[in-house]
């Protein structure tokens, strides 16, 4: 009912993460300094209607660096190397009964013959020491705890591994390449329970409470 909203700010993480994957929405270049034109405002408008990314000149090319410098990296180009991008599965909660899915960026096969999920972010830093506070404030700890169940409820993996692929927005877009430890991943796990009761609760009761 009230889905989210395109916003230029958006475009050139998604434009990235397409052509890291190779997968995603197809980008529309539109030759122009800025979005201040009429001409430049209807073409990102006409994209946007047919559910394309549209994109400035300059915002292509950074996209471009950005994902070249992921597939330069040794570790990150390794993972990404082969495996199957963006795959979507679906699953019964057993304690619930509720439907659930997922929609991973990246799934290969590490040297071990462990499974593993890859998960691009494009960030203003790809520190790791920046990296837990953004993980904490977008909660990529019930993220992977969420993809982790997926697989584990489809057997596809009985203990993936979940690596984070991290890529600055801003030159030189370094790359770091991250796991979440143990008590993260535990909390993630809490988390994505008390996610799928509430939402148990809400469904079986039609009452779906704002704020406390």
């Amino acid at each position: 009912n009230n889905p989210q909203e395109n916003k230029p700010a958006f475009d050139i993480g998604k434009a990235a993460h397409k052509m890291i994957l190779g997968v995603g929405e197809k980008i529309v270049r539109v030759d122009a300094d800025s979005w201040k034109t009429k001409a430049a405002q209807e073409k990102r408008d006409k994209a946007y209607a047919d559910g394309h990314i549209p994109l400035l000149k300059a915002d292509v090319e950074a996209a471009q660096r950005m994902a070249g410098a992921v597939h330069s990296h040794p570790l990150a180009s390794a993972l990404l190397a082969e495996g199957q991008a963006e795959l979507s599965g679906y699953w019964t909660d057993d304690d619930t009964g509720v439907r659930l899915r997922f929609r991973p960026d990246w799934l290969t096969e590490l040297p071990s013959g462990r499974i593993c999920i890859v998960d691009v972010k494009t960030s203003q830093s790809a520190s790791p020491q920046e990296f837990s506070s953004s993980a904490a404030k977008w909660g990529y700890a019930f993220q992977q705890a969420w993809y982790i169940a997926g697989l584990c409820a489809l057997e596809i993996a009985i203990d993936p591994a979940f690596l984070f692929v991290i890529v600055d927005k801003n030159p030189p877009h370094l790359v770091s390449v991250v796991a979440l430890d143990d008590d993260a991943a535990s909390y993630g796990y809490r988390q994505m329970r008390r996610a799928i009761d509430t939402y148990e609760r809400c469904r079986d009761s039609g009452e779906w409470p704002g704020y406390e």
